[in-house]
């Protein structure tokens, strides 16, 4: 079964209280504080693969992943193993405890370690319609209210109207707004610099150079894809992506959901129109040095040497805005998705990109 998440009957819905914001990943929907740090689990971690920090006080870590089980027992030993095996002084403080709640089945115990970044903590496992889950809440101080919070935001399950997502990818989104991107992939986080891009996710090697990557804005502040279409493009050719251009005119694609209209267009970047100092061996538009910055594109490696002004090479790119409506009377909420390629267009990843696009119903 292929891991796609949906909502699922809850007294939060797809709203988030103040504070904070529905993240997906894989086949999991969770609520993390506002301004909580994305970025991946340590890769000698097993089961959990996406982790979220909250930047001030306690500084609660939010761990989530997928186990090879599909029970809840089963998953929450699982979790308990790969926490054990990379997580000094790992210990359960409490007899496992289970619900079930709106069709989940939801297990979970509370755990403590000997890091001071994790004196106490609950991990869960959720499972539902064969797909399962496992998150971890922690802290130096464990607020009772956030875990709660989390607790109740907790979902898990098949949609099936959202589209099929191939094997080899994983859905991952903001709030309403979901889409694939390939299971290799890795988590890139909030763009650096940027106020409009809350998350990202980038084919990269080790060393941080990018062959492409996909950014996300939940939400544009926007009253139509028109108008944030007019403001991303206004800002892209401002410096947010150095050397700009249309590469055909914006036309409106079907996503599939009645209540979406999507807008679509490609772009290039660099090349003679990003034509500055920079070093030979650079294989991407440098970013902006003033905000806006780093708007989307892949990164290449930073070299502190400059060289008479040469043209990057131009790279391609794809950007959607999702306009979705409660109703035909109600105010619309915005969404931005953009593909970004360091050089040539990979046209059946940006199809594929563009077929995946979700923007999950409001109940």
């Amino acid at each position: 079964m292929l891991p796609v998440v949906g909502t699922i009957s809850c007294s939060r819905g797809t709203e988030a209280p103040a504070g904070w914001e529905r993240v997906v990943v894989d086949n999991l929907s969770v609520l993390i504080g506002s301004g909580w740090q994305h970025r991946p689990v340590h890769e000698g971690v097993a089961v959990f693969t996406d982790l979220w920090q909250e930047q001030e006080g306690p500084r609660h870590i939010l761990i989530a992943g997928s186990p090879g089980v599909s029970a809840a027992d089963d998953a929450l030993a699982e979790a308990l193993d790969a926490l054990r095996a990379s997580w000094p002084g790992l210990r359960a403080t409490s007899q496992a405890g289970r619900m079930q709640q709106d069709g989940r089945d939801l297990a979970f115990v509370d755990i403590a370690t000997a890091s001071p970044d994790l004196v106490s903590g609950r991990l869960w496992s959720v499972s539902a319609d064969g797909a399962c889950a496992v998150v971890v809440l922690g802290a130096s101080r464990l607020d009772e209210a956030k875990r709660t919070v989390v607790e109740e935001s907790l979902r898990l399950v098949v949609i099936p109207d959202a589209p099929t997502l191939p094997t080899d990818w994983i859905r991952v989104g903001r709030d309403a707004t979901t889409f694939g991107v390939p299971r290799a992939w890795s988590v890139t986080g909030a763009v650096h610099g940027s106020e409009r891009w809350k998350a990202s996710w980038a084919d990269a090697d080790l060393d941080g150079f990018a062959r492409a990557r996909v950014v996300l804005c939940p939400d544009t502040g926007e009253s139509s894809a028109l108008d944030a279409l007019a403001q991303i493009e206004a800002d892209s050719i401002a410096g947010a992506l150095p050397g700009f251009e249309r590469a055909g005119a914006a036309t409106w694609v079907d996503v599939g959901v009645e209540t979406v209209k999507a807008l679509r267009l490609p772009f290039t970047y660099g090349g003679s129109g990003a034509t500055t100092t920079a070093a030979p061996t650079v294989t991407a538009p440098p970013a902006a040095t003033d905000a806006p910055t780093e708007e989307g594109a892949p990164v290449a490696n930073e070299t502190p040497a400059a060289t008479p002004a040469m043209a990057p090479p131009t790279g391609h790119g794809v950007m959607w805005m999702l306009e979705s409506r409660r109703s035909e009377t109600s105010e619309a909420q915005v969404s931005a998705v953009q593909v970004a390629f360091i050089q040539e267009m990979d046209e059946a990843l940006a199809t594929t990109l563009e077929r995946s696009l979700w923007v999950l119903p409001p109940e």
